[in-house]
């Protein structure tokens, strides 16, 4: 196969959604693609619990506080975001109350990058080199500031592989195509020669709306979502990581 022509403790234990390392499969998804987009938090980055914490403290400013479970269901993975808990619960915020939530989670999230508290998914991270070798590109396609990546690399002294677009004022967040598009377009690939990783169904759904083939990471946040509209389901990140490897590896 020619690809131009074409901190989690993680566990290393199989899962049902997962049987066996599927390197064949990976292999096969390949075929054909010129570029790997990745999603940053949850897929590089063991970064959401840091985001509840933040906009946990934001709302409690207005005496409501975040229920977890719902949090990792519509915030992370169904992606309703403010407006999304606003109406589930009823409350009474405006315009710049939402507003104020936002820039005071923006700063909280801030303090714990610098606190050097969010860590990479290691696992996941190495996975970076072995696509490049394959010769196929690859870049982070995230819904978060880019500022805020370039600082968690930067923390952590950890030279940036690849490049960065992230949220924009042009452009729409996921579950919209927009942010994967724009990734492709600064590629110069075609969504179709595209594969995404991603953890969320908010991430699945803008990388079938852009036309583009999509692998999902099972983790700790993602166990009872339906991924069913994926190409290929890791039941770990130490499995994808391995099934990198094999498919590397095939294609010496």
């Amino acid at each position: 196969m020619t690809a131009g022509s074409g901190k989690f403790r993680h566990s290393r234990r199989r899962s049902s959604a997962d049987p066996g390392v599927p390197s064949k499969k990976l292999a096969g998804l390949l075929r054909g693609r010129r570029a790997v987009l990745f999603d940053f938090d949850g897929v590089l980055a063991d970064s959401e619990e840091y985001f509840f914490r933040s906009y946990d403290a934001a709302f409690k400013l207005f005496g409501h506080s975040l229920d977890r479970k719902e949090y990792w269901r519509y915030w992370t993975n169904i992606g309703t975001g403010i407006d999304g808990e606003v109406r589930r619960h009823g409350l009474k915020l405006g315009p710049a109350d939402k507003r104020l939530i936002s820039t005071r989670r923006a700063a909280l999230y801030k303090r714990f990058i610098l606190s050097g508290k969010i860590r990479f998914i290691e696992d996941s991270f190495r996975t970076i080199p072995l696509f490049k070798k394959m010769g196929l590109k690859a870049i982070i396609a995230s819904n978060s500031d880019p500022a805020d990546l370039r600082a968690l690399f930067r923390v952590h002294r950890k030279k940036r592989p690849v490049p960065i677009v992230g949220r924009n004022p042009g452009l729409r967040p996921k579950p919209s195509p927009d942010i994967f598009l724009s990734a492709a377009a600064r590629l110069g690939v075609s969504p179709g020669e595209c594969l995404v990783i991603e953890d969320a169904l908010k991430g699945l759904k803008a990388a079938r709306t852009a036309g583009m083939a999509c692998a999902v990471i099972r983790n700790r946040h993602n166990k009872g979502i339906d991924f069913g509209k994926a190409d290929i389901i890791f039941g770990s990140y130490g499995s994808f990581l391995a099934a990198t490897k094999a498919a590397r590896r095939s294609d010496s």
